[in-house]
């Protein structure tokens, strides 16, 4: 500790008085006490306006709150009290260091669109110095190079880490985000982030558990693709109501990464300038395309994740067939790749499929 005075005497003593919030409270040189002494007297060079200094030898612990007191003697033996809020110093001992921790994307997502990441921060403790900075570092896993934070293309992934070049400063600190171009995110490539905080008087996070600092997700941009067949490996050409009935629509929906999350059809014809829809509430046809005009078939084969296909099937009567039109059949298939953008995270919807009917 150290200061300086002015008194109307010469000042002949300053003694220091340190206290914490912990019980017992006071220190007393050599242990803690109940009850408030001098820890240390300082003897400064004899004057009206003196400096002084002194080496507490204390054993501060973190997450603890002191508070100095320090009490002056003049020659006369004038003494200010023991615990003057004017002749105080309160400090905070923080030698712990914050965490970060992500909040979006979650580790192991598969990602149709990523602009943004997110998360919070914390600094430990009842008594801290708290967070002032937030830190990530994007790296892509099959060469371990890192993003440079600016470019919008995967060329952007050309900082060598070192233990400083890799980690850019987010904005705030929690919650915090970093703004990405998706462009620079490729199909099929897997990457990491990891993400660290430090807090005012500079203790840095150096441990990074899986899945609350660091996370690995895969990025998915390409659609499912689906194939109506009647049986495995026959295309649909021209039947007769008969033979559209029992398992009228089989086809298989196929993605290269991410498991199937849905797949709709859709049955219409045209009527000179007017599709017609069936619709498959209320059991007949009409005009206006609507959700009650869309089926989710019968998945047969589910598979998660779907690295070969899914295999669905879908009965139709053969009454509601009306004769010598051509028929259109949609296969909308959807995977399961979020699309996230700082807020919400919701499932990719992916390519739509048609093929073609003929119905006498």
């Amino acid at each position: 500790s150290e200061g300086a005075f002015n008194t109307n005497g010469k000042v002949n003593a300053v003694s220091l008085r340190v206290k914490r919030t912990a019980s017992p409270q006071y220190w007393a040189g050599d242990h803690w006490d109940v009850t408030g002494g001098s820890s240390a007297v300082v003897s400064p060079s004899e004057g009206y306006s003196v400096g002084w200094s002194s080496a507490v030898a204390t054993p501060w612990a973190d997450d603890e709150q002191y508070t100095v007191y320090v009490r002056i003697t003049d020659k006369a033996g004038n003494a200010t009290g023991p615990e003057e809020a004017g002749l105080s110093r309160t400090f905070i001992y923080d030698t712990s260091a914050p965490t970060a921790y992500i909040v979006k994307p979650s580790s192991t997502d598969y990602l149709g669109a990523l602009t943004e990441v997110r998360g919070t921060a914390s600094d430990p403790g009842t008594y801290k110095s708290d967070v002032s900075k937030t830190r990530i570092a994007l790296q892509r896993i099959s060469d371990a190079q890192y993003w440079d934070g600016v470019s919008v293309d995967p060329n952007g992934f050309n900082v060598t880490g070192n233990g400083t070049a890799e980690w850019l400063t987010a904005t705030d600190t929690s919650p915090w985000f970093f703004s990405i171009a998706n462009a620079a995110f490729e199909n099929g490539i897997s990457y990491r982030l990891v993400v660290k905080a430090s807090d005012t008087v500079g203790n840095e996070q150096n441990t990074f558990t899986w899945a609350v600092s660091s996370i690995t997700f895969r990025v998915d941009k390409q659609a499912p693709s689906s194939a109506l067949t009647t049986s495995p490996g026959t295309s649909v050409t021209t039947y007769t109501p008969t033979g559209l009935v029992a398992n009228a629509f089989q086809g298989q929906t196929v993605d290269n990464l991410t498991a199937i999350n849905r797949v709709e059809l859709q049955v219409s014809y045209l009527e000179g300038s007017t599709t017609n829809y069936w619709n498959w509430v209320a059991s007949s046809w009409t005009n206006v395309s609507s959700s009650n005009t869309v089926k989710e078939p019968v998945q047969i084969l589910p598979c998660n994740p779907c690295t070969s296909s899914v295999t669905w099937t879908q009965n139709f009567t053969g009454a509601n067939w009306v004769s010598d039109k051509r028929y259109t059949l949609v296969v909308r298939s959807t995977d399961s790749a979020k699309i996230y953008n700082g807020v919400n995270s919701v499932i990719k919807g992916n390519e739509e499929n048609t093929e073609t009917l003929d119905g006498n």
